[in-house]
């Protein structure tokens, strides 16, 4: 089920109940934003992650108590098939890399969880998405792991500290209610674990060869990646996108020759994507059209000649 937050902020317009990128016939739910659910919670950006709990808490009322749910932030995929997993009562399953990443919930931040932990608690790990649970353990902690987020979010903290405060309210919410946190390693995350036979889901974000943070990112060239299931799904991915983009696929001569113009005079990718978004051209074929152009040899050859002191 995709568990869309209707708002992230309270300034926001309300927006079209229509979902995008053509996923109008996936089971989906658009929940009420965190400020709607949760009346004592902070009206401000790093209260956001909160519709987290605001989406699950809407959706499962929907799942019997017995159907293990999987919840996946919007920047994990699965790339394979999920294998049928035996998660007992009162346990949930949690990728335990966020503890010595930067969470530190049982070291050098365990002052973020400790005013808040009851005294009668089982051990927490520091783990988080993905994050597998019988719909039963959902409904029993949810409640509290909003509770405590808001409350750390007004503690005194420092703001990237609150911005977790999702993560470390799930600490305490399983260790308050004796909900025993396991570690598994099924989510792939490019470039720092390599990949196996168990890993089905993917987090993306953090992947540099197919860089989330390149402008014209997710239409990167998939070409030189890696032959392995994750990529393959990228390559599919681009595919569904490229066909449900509104907008001119024929990129022409004329097109080509005025992207190879504004980047030499040193134009922003995302900038010329956006120029030509507006002229009608679909996004994902400009996109590509665009890497082609920056990848050819004689845009490199120019490229070089106009700036001969660089290392290309």
């Amino acid at each position: 089920m995709i568990l869309w937050a209707e708002r992230n902020l309270p300034t926001e317009d309300v927006p079209s109940h229509e979902l995008p990128l053509g996923l109008d016939s996936a089971p989906c739910l658009i929940a009420p934003a965190f400020f709607d659910v949760y009346d004592t919670a902070p009206k401000e950006n790093v209260a956001v992650p909160l519709n987290i709990q605001a989406a699950v808490k809407a959706a499962l009322p929907m799942i019997d108590g017995n159907s293990i749910v999987e919840i996946l932030d919007c920047d994990m995929a699965h790339f394979r098939p999920a294998p049928q997993l035996n998660i007992g009562k009162d346990e949930i399953w949690v990728d335990t890399i966020y503890e010595n990443w930067h969470l530190k919930s049982n070291s050098d931040h365990y002052e973020v969880v400790q005013p808040h932990l009851n005294g009668n608690t089982t051990p927490f790990n520091g783990g988080f998405v993905p994050i597998l649970a019988r719909a039963s353990t959902l409904k029993k902690i949810i409640n509290d792991w909003a509770k405590i987020h808001i409350a750390i979010l007004k503690d005194d903290h420092r703001d990237i500290i609150k911005w977790w405060a999702g993560m470390y309210s799930l600490q305490v919410a399983c260790a308050n209610n004796r909900v025993h946190m396991r570690s598994h390693s099924l989510c792939y995350i490019p470039g720092i674990t390599p990949l196996t036979d168990e890993h089905y889901i993917v987090h993306y974000s953090v992947d540099k060869k197919f860089d989330k943070k390149d402008a014209l990112w997710p239409f990167l060239p998939t070409s030189d990646l890696p032959k392995e299931p994750y990529y393959d799904l990228l390559s599919r991915w681009q595919n569904h996108l490229a066909a449900i983009e509104d907008g001119e696929t024929h990129i022409s001569d004329e097109w080509k020759q005025w992207i190879s113009e504004q980047l030499l005079l040193g134009h922003h990718e995302r900038a010329v994507l956006d120029a030509l978004s507006k002229k009608g051209l679909s996004r994902a074929y400009a996109a590509m059209a665009i890497g082609k152009v920056k990848t050819h040899p004689y845009f490199l050859g120019a490229q070089k000649a106009m700036n001969p002191s660089k290392d290309i």
